[in-house]
C-alpha cells in the first residue's frame, strides 16, 4: 500500500464488519453482537476486526428424553476489512 492512499478509520472498519456479520447471518437470532478486538494487519492493508456473538444451540436434555433445551453458543469471527475501500474481504473463525 502506498503512503498516499487514504485509509478508513477504525470506527468505519468496525461498522463495516458488524454490517457484514449481520448480512452473513441474516435470519439467525444473533445475540450479544459485540466488538471483541480490532487491529491493523502487519502490512497495513486491512483492519482485522473480531466480532463475538451468541447463537441458540439445541441440545438434548437427556438420552432417554426427546425434549431439547436451547443454550447459547458463543462464536468469534475475525473479519478482514480492506483499509482503503472499507469492504470486508474475509471472515475466519477465531477460537475463544
Amino acid at each position: 500500500m502506498s503512503d498516499t492512499s487514504i485509509r478508513i478509520g477504525v470506527k468505519d472498519a468496525v461498522s463495516s464488519a458488524m454490517d457484514f456479520v449481520r448480512d452473513m447471518y441474516e435470519g439467525e437470532r444473533l445475540r450479544d453482537l459485540l466488538l471483541e478486538e480490532v487491529e491493523m494487519a502487519q502490512n497495513d492493508d486491512q483492519w482485522l476486526v473480531t466480532i463475538g456473538f451468541s447463537l441458540p444451540k439445541e441440545e438434548s436434555t437427556s438420552i432417554l428424553s426427546p425434549a431439547t433445551s436451547k443454550k447459547l453458543e458463543r462464536q468469534y469471527k475475525v473479519i478482514a476489512v480492506d483499509a482503503v475501500s472499507g469492504i470486508p474481504k474475509s471472515m475466519k473463525i477465531r477460537e475463544a
